[in-house]
């Protein structure tokens, strides 16, 4: 797999993580809705891949910090 698609399978997994457990706390407390369910499953989905963008430009951003510096010590 290509390197630039990691931060969308990473962003994906968070969301679906944190969906579940959302979810499962929705249920403990008896709030959980099955109505309300799959618009939770795309705002967890969204929100993961902004995570995962985020996460993508900082490790970026981080990288190329590392690069600069090695240049600048060589």
């Amino acid at each position: 797999m290509k390197k630039r698609q990691h931060w969308i399978i990473e962003g994906i997994f968070f969301g679906i993580i944190m969906l579940v457990f959302s979810s499962l706390f929705d249920f403990l407390n008896h709030d959980f809705i099955w109505r309300n369910f799959p618009k939770r499953i795309i705002i967890w989905l969204i929100g993961g891949l902004l995570y995962g963008f985020i996460m993508h430009l900082a490790n970026k951003k981080y990288l190329n910090k590392i690069k600069e510096n090695e240049r600048n010590n060589n």
